[in-house]
């Protein structure tokens, strides 16, 4: 087939032009376009995220701690505790002048027991004064009889809660305040019996080997009174117990002896104290087995023996003194002379 002439030209012409370059052109850079979306992950941020502080996680008070911050913040001579008892935690303060004396106020600080229970998050107090203070308006003074140099709380025999407070007392023996836990979660006073006898002598109380201690500052009778210094007392620490029998804490000695001597005179002045040995403790002693109390007829007063006599005082009504005297002989033996009114 022969080709058109305008065919052959039109090639020609078609033919000329691809071989044509522009300088400009061929200059470019190539580009290539795409329709792909911008993949968001492959951008970068060169911003530096600030470091996080983590701020603590606030404590708790703890009993002990807050009670430090407690005496520390009314400037209390002395703390105790915290023991936890089945009325809740509680621990103990002593605010005050540690000495009594005169003071130029009837509004000046008196000595203060505060009994603190814990909250769960705070101490809250119960504050008992020792005394108040006696004012003269005649002569603008008044007296603190009594300050408050320590105080002690704890459990003893493991059972019972019992606290001490160590007073001075004005022109007088220091003391020592005696008080146990009751039912109702109320502190009660309670009596000691001492070697010597029930409430002979003033003591200072505190903490000794996880337990309560009594420890003599002084003696409790009269020096110039013939036959009353008994031979028992001793000095040194008196660890507490508890006797149920006769709702009673008992002080012994912690050396493990009870007395430091013994009386062997038969006719010994009354009241006859522990140590003594000799006919009228033997009678005694079996007067009150008669009577149903439980102890060795030995003839020597030993802690049974007195422990048998404030049993015996105490169900008769009489005064309980721990010791043999004419009241109790009356009861037991009857009356010296064989009759008429004692």
């Amino acid at each position: 087939m022969r080709s058109s002439p305008v065919l052959v030209a039109l090639t020609a012409v078609l033919a000329s032009c691809s071989s044509i370059t522009d300088p400009e052109v061929a200059d470019l850079p190539e580009i290539t376009v795409s329709t792909d979306a911008p993949n968001a992950a492959s951008e970068t941020t060169s911003t530096t995220a600030a470091p996080v502080v983590l701020e603590p996680t606030p404590q708790a008070p703890t009993p002990a701690g807050a009670l430090a911050d407690y005496g520390a913040r009314l400037a209390a001579s002395a703390v105790a505790g915290p023991v936890d008892t089945v009325c809740g935690t509680i621990a103990m303060a002593a605010v005050g002048p540690t000495d009594p004396g005169m003071v130029d106020s009837p509004e000046a600080p008196t000595a203060d027991v505060h009994d603190l229970r814990w909250n769960g998050e705070a101490w809250e107090p119960s504050i008992t004064p020792l005394t108040g203070i006696i004012w003269d308006d005649n002569s603008g003074t008044g007296l603190l009889g009594y300050g408050l140099f320590g105080i002690a709380i704890g459990l003893v025999d493991g059972t019972e809660v019992i606290r001490l407070a160590n007073r001075s007392v004005w022109e007088g023996r220091p003391d020592t305040l005696i008080e146990r836990l009751g039912a109702d979660c109320t502190w009660q006073p309670v009596t000691v019996a001492y070697p010597c006898g029930v409430d002979l002598g003033a003591f200072e109380g505190y903490e000794l080997d996880g337990s309560l201690a009594l420890e003599p500052v002084s003696p409790g009778w009269d020096y110039y009174e013939s036959g009353a210094d008994p031979a028992c007392h001793r000095e040194g620490a008196h660890l507490l117990s508890w006797d149920a029998g006769i709702a009673m804490l008992r002080a012994k000695s912690i050396d493990d002896v009870w007395c430091g001597g013994r009386s062997f005179d038969a006719g010994i002045e009354r009241p006859v104290r522990m140590c003594a040995e000799g006919p009228v403790v033997s009678s005694i002693q079996q007067a009150l087995a008669d009577a149903g109390q439980q102890l060795s007829v030995d003839g020597m007063f030993g802690p049974g023996t007195q422990r048998a006599i404030i049993a015996h005082q105490q169900a008769s009504g009489l005064e309980v003194t721990g010791t043999i005297t004419e009241a109790l002989e009356n009861i037991l033996l009857g009356p010296a002379d064989g009759g008429g009114d004692f």
